[in-house]
């Protein structure tokens, strides 16, 4: 592999992980709101945003 192309695959990397912890994070928010304020629509809206980012973010790796 040259040095370009693993430069580019370690960042996509990094990206994935970072957005992992990001939504990790947010999924812990989540669950101490215990419904106090937020409906469920909104939960869901926000973890569906969440996966498709992801899907965004494997499909960059994998088009490399």
């Amino acid at each position: 592999m040259e040095r370009e192309k693993a430069v580019k695959v370690a960042k996509a990397l990094d990206s994935i992980d970072s957005f992992e912890l990001f939504a990790d994070e947010v999924e812990k928010i989540v669950q101490d709101w215990d419904d106090c304020f937020v409906s469920s629509d909104f939960i869901s809206r926000l973890y569906a945003l969440m996966d498709e980012e992801m899907a965004k973010r494997k499909k960059v790796l994998e088009e490399l």
